[in-house]
């Protein structure tokens, strides 16, 4: 990502380098959906060679059967004319460095439309690299990841302007479901959602701190001893209000079940709801 000095700037790339350190099967498929892959990040020593600038990720792909390739990631939240430049010489010096094949990509994770090319031409020499929004790539895909840095990145992804309340619910559901015993790495995850939604629009923002006051009685609630004993009607009473809330908002009852764990016969009885 082009460095502008920012402190936000800074904040962005530090989590999407973290996101993509260690692709996710799913989103390794997603980019190779033909090779059957496994993908290590290289070491920081590769920085040296980048001309002052970090490469966002840059990993080995080990593929069955075949050679492995050096995949080269970048992401840039503004449309660079000189991308496609940039990307060249990236990728040759890589090429220089580790004597194999170099696929760039550039995920664009900007608010205003992509406008870049992907090739650049001079001297008879040609080069190409993949660009892609990453608003073309459905959310569902990071939200079924298993990991949570990547789950995080389905707020950039594809939805309707008329679903980002059910998925940031969706999002911070995975979140408690991937880090149930680790409270100061999940409030990590928040924070960084909260701060690449500040790639989207104040709606989205305004959604998540809304929705942030809801979770975590939700995901308390299970581990609640009384509440397991059937004894505390108040716990009973709040998982009922959150179990209406998801279900307003789209969840299937038997979804919905299993997250408060309260039984589906009991949901249908209290909130009236009919088969």
């Amino acid at each position: 990502m082009k460095k502008q000095g920012k402190r936000g700037d800074k904040m962005y790339d530090k989590i999407l380098r973290e996101s993509f350190e260690n692709l996710s099967h799913i989103l390794l498929h997603h980019f190779f959906p033909e090779l059957k892959s496994t993908a290590t990040a290289l070491p920081d020593t590769m920085r040296q060679h980048m001309k002052e600038q970090e490469a966002d990720a840059v990993l080995r792909i080990e593929v069955d059967g075949e050679e492995a390739f050096i995949f080269h990631l970048e992401f840039q939240r503004g449309n660079d004319r000189n991308m496609a430049r940039r990307m060249a010489s990236y990728d040759f010096m890589l090429h220089l460095k580790y004597n194999t094949n170099i696929v760039g990509m550039v995920i664009y994770i900007g608010e205003k439309t992509m406008k870049m090319n992907n090739t650049v031409m001079f001297n008879n020499n040609y080069y190409r690299c993949n660009v892609i929004d990453i608003r073309n790539i459905d959310a569902e895909l990071f939200l079924e990841s298993d990991k949570s840095q990547e789950t995080i990145l389905a707020i950039l992804g594809s939805y309707s302007e008329g679903e980002s309340r059910i998925i940031i619910q969706k999002i911070l559901a995975r979140l408690h479901e991937l880090l149930p015993h680790s409270p100061a790495e999940l409030k990590d995850r928040i924070k960084e959602l909260e701060i690449m939604s500040q790639l989207r629009n104040k709606t989205i923002q305004e959604q998540i701190l809304e929705e942030e006051k809801n979770m975590p009685i939700h995901f308390d609630i299970k581990k609640d001893l009384r509440y397991q004993q059937g004894v505390t009607k108040g716990a009973l009473k709040t998982a009922l209000r959150i179990a209406k809330t998801f279900l307003n908002s789209g969840y299937d009852i038997a979804e919905v079940s299993k997250h408060t764990g309260v039984k589906i016969s009991t949901l249908r009885k209290s909130l009236k709801i009919r088969d």
